[in-house]
């Protein structure tokens, strides 16, 4: 009996023993699972933040060279072989906040600074890389000539016949660059710094990080893992991420610098509950099953929390509370796995004018209006289907769709629903706001998400440019177009310095007189590959890019030069009109700008006139108004362009500030052989003089109209029965020709 007892317990000992090897076996195997998931995962997040904060300050510094690239443009050679630029250029970008200081320096490293006085850098790094690459140079700099704290150059190279004649610098304190910084990401405990290639610490929110080098931070195995990145020149790759001692880094090079951002996350911010609950798991399986089981199920819990936790800091929109554009791209695709035999379209659909929305009302009222259409997705929707935020007020819908005219229905229920906030009790604004509304139908064998949320959001945009249709549905074509738009964005900004840009001259003519009474300023682009570009296409991309206050002021100089040169020569010139977008009717120092230019030429203001359309100046007639007083104290005059394309109202026309009414040539189309279209000109223009306002009328084609007109008192008229935009030289002789 004692035999059999030994042996029963040797084998329940064993078996046991057996057991705890097995849990403890497994236990261990799950645990090292669950922290490689746990690591992956916070790798990929890492890297993703990384990239937004890199992308965050690459735009900034793309933003200080476009404004350097502008200062040198204007830059001149003097008799003496000099740079010569007005301080006013200078100091405009100083007082605006763009920079600390901006200098201008020869080769031989004197110069001006913003504020007129001499600068002599010959020995600083800045100008010898810059005139060595002959390209835009950004540098840091802790013992900068004066100044006390570490600072930014920004130097944009200066040619003259495509000959190097000196250098543009822009100087910033870092502030500049760390603002882009953050130090909440991870619930405040990660922070983000620049470091060089070699990798020393630059710029750091967080100073005690300052001057510290990247490998201070790693242990032998991570700095051999870390080399491995080097290329052969000794830099890292675009991105990535290494295991330091104690924390995550991700790293993404900043294009046209040697820096990169570095972002880390404490591991035991991270992992700690994790790892620590292992411990407890694995030591308390050696001495009790069942607390080991209590401590498995523990750890569970623990796990879901943290996957709850990581998941709604990388997955959630911090806003609205609705899935961001990860989470959105991985729900649409399991969903459409699931039921791939049903019928789907994805939609896209933004707020038009939503930047105007935040301009003039504040970023308060912009994330109040997101917040509510995310609560009538949250209502109307219910979470059946999938729907997120995208991107700033881009939204994402995944809907079912058995029908082709259910695509219509969508689009109305869309626009009346979701975008619908003045059912809300707690909005008190009157803000009247419109969907732009993209679909893509889903008929692909292969699942590409990102795909299929890019043709959304394409035909999303090409909406913008359709005035009466609710919605656009992708096709092809605008594949092709897109890749055009991309090409034309990045040709924009190389237009100014390569010459391609000119300006043709459309007169204007007093049909009583048969002589030229004004002239309008027309842009062309001359593209290297594409040949003549229409504004009509490169104009909405200058807006959308913001590049058209850059095309604007080279205008508007050039045409000031144009007028100061031929008064010079005794011409007896005429008031040129220009046009302004509405883009560049918000600039804050327009008026500046114009008086500037007036000044600069020693012109007589009467001799330019701003031109802006009809739909702008309806669009915001107080804002406008403002703007429009400012232009008219220099002297100027103003005209309504395009007036009978829009929503034309002739009341509207007492409450603006206008001097001028330029008529679109569609109200000519049947005048004619329709008295009506006469009687109705004519009562536009009658009501125009008794405003004290002159009419203009465009698009002018036969000596028919142009007699009509004479009898509904319109004087003035501009197209081709008299002349077409031409170029300068023919203007010129068309001026001459004026004055015999």
């Amino acid at each position: 009996m004692k035999i059999h007892k030994n042996i029963k317990d040797n084998i329940g000992i064993f078996l046991i023993a057996l057991f705890f090897i097995i849990v403890t076996i497994g236990a261990v195997s799950y645990t090292k699972e669950m922290l490689k998931n746990s690591i992956n995962q916070n790798k990929e997040n890492i890297k993703e933040v990384t990239l937004q904060i890199s992308h965050n300050i690459e735009s900034k510094i793309d933003n200080y060279i476009n404004e350097l690239t502008f200062i040198g443009s204007k830059a001149e050679l003097n008799d003496k072989k000099q740079i010569q630029i007005s301080t006013d250029i200078l100091n405009n970008k100083v007082q605006s906040g763009k920079f600390n200081k901006v200098l201008v320096l020869g080769l031989d490293g004197k110069g001006k600074n913003n504020l007129g006085g001499d600068v002599f850098l010959k020995n600083e790094k800045i100008l010898e890389k810059t005139a060595k690459s002959s390209k835009p140079t950004i540098l840091y700099s802790s013992k900068f000539t004066s100044y006390e704290n570490d600072v930014i150059l920004y130097s944009v190279p200066i040619e003259n016949n495509n000959e190097l004649i000196g250098i543009v610098v822009g100087i910033n304190d870092m502030a500049s660059i760390t603002e882009k910084l953050t130090s909440g990401i991870y619930e405040g405990k990660g922070c983000s710094y620049i470091i060089d290639k070699s990798g020393d610490i630059l710029f750091s929110r967080h100073r005690y990080n300052q001057g510290a080098n990247l490998y201070d931070f790693l242990d032998e195995r991570s700095i051999d893992n870390a080399k491995s990145n080097y290329d052969g020149d000794g830099y890292w790759d675009v991105k990535g991420e290494i295991h330091g001692k104690k924390s995550y880094f991700g790293f993404s090079k900043i294009k046209n610098t040697d820096w990169y951002i570095v972002t880390s996350i404490p591991a035991k911010n991270i992992l700690l509950q994790i790892k620590d609950s292992a411990k407890i798991m694995i030591s308390l399986l050696i001495m009790v099953i069942l607390l080991s089981l209590s401590i498995c199920s523990y750890i569970i819990r623990i796990q879901k929390l943290n996957e709850k936790k990581i998941m709604k800091i990388a997955f959630r929109d911090s806003l609205t509370g609705l899935m961001n554009y990860n989470k959105f791209v991985s729900e649409v695709e399991e969903y459409l796995l699931r039921q791939r035999r049903k019928q789907w379209v994805l939609v896209c659909f933004d707020i038009d004018k939503f930047k105007l929305v935040n301009d003039i009302h504040g970023y308060k009222v912009g994330d109040e209006i997101l917040k509510i259409i995310s609560n009538n997705l949250n209502y109307y929707f219910k979470g059946d289907i999938v729907y997120g935020r995208l991107g700033g007020d881009t939204f994402g819908v995944l809907l079912e769709t058995k029908e082709e005219f259910e695509i219509d229905e969508i689009a109305k229920f869309i626009k009346k629903n979701i975008g619908n906030i003045e059912s809300t009790k707690n909005f008190n604004l009157e803000i009247n706001i419109d969907l732009s509304i993209g679909i893509y139908k889903i008929e692909d064998e292969a699942i590409n998400i990102k795909k299929f949320i890019d043709n959304a959001d394409m035909a999303r945009l090409k909406s913008k440019e359709t005035r009466y249709k609710e919605y656009i549905v992708f096709d092809e074509n605008m594949s092709r177009e897109k890749k055009k738009i991309l090409q034309m964005e990045r040709d924009l900004f190389l237009a100014i310095k390569n010459k391609e840009f000119s300006i043709h001259y459309q007169p204007k003519f007093n049909i009583n007189t048969g002589k030229i009474v004004g002239a309008e300023a027309l842009i062309r682009w001359i593209h290297p590959t594409m040949g003549m570009v229409s504004p009509m296409e490169f104009i909405p991309i200058a807006e959308k890019t913001r590049f058209i206050n850059n095309i604007g002021q080279w205008v508007f100089d050039e045409v000031c030069k144009k007028l100061r040169c031929w008064i010079d020569e005794g011409i007896e010139v005429v008031p040129i009109a220009i046009n302004l977008s509405r883009v560049e009717l918000y600039q804050q120092d327009l008026v500046d700008m114009l008086e500037f230019g007036i000044n600069k030429y020693k012109l007589d203001p009467k001799l330019i006139e701003i031109e802006i359309t009809e739909s702008t100046a309806l669009n915001d007639i107080e804002f406008i108004n403002e703007k429009l007083s400012g232009i008219k104290a220099l002297g100027m005059k103003v005209a309504m362009d395009d007036f009978g394309t829009g929503n034309s109202n002739l009341s509207n026309l007492k409450d603006i500030q206008i001097d001028v009414l330029k008529l679109d040539k569609s109200l000519l189309l049947d005048i004619e052989n329709n008295e009506k279209t006469e009687l109705m000109l004519k009562s536009i223009v009658d009501l125009s003089k008794n405003l004290s306002l002159n009419t203009v009328c465009e698009g002018v084609e036969n000596m028919s109209q142009v007699e009509i007109l004479k009898g509904t008192g319109c004087e003035v008229v501009q197209g081709y029965v008299f002349s077409k935009p031409v170029e300068v030289e023919k203007y010129k002789k068309l001026l001459l020709r004026n004055i015999n």
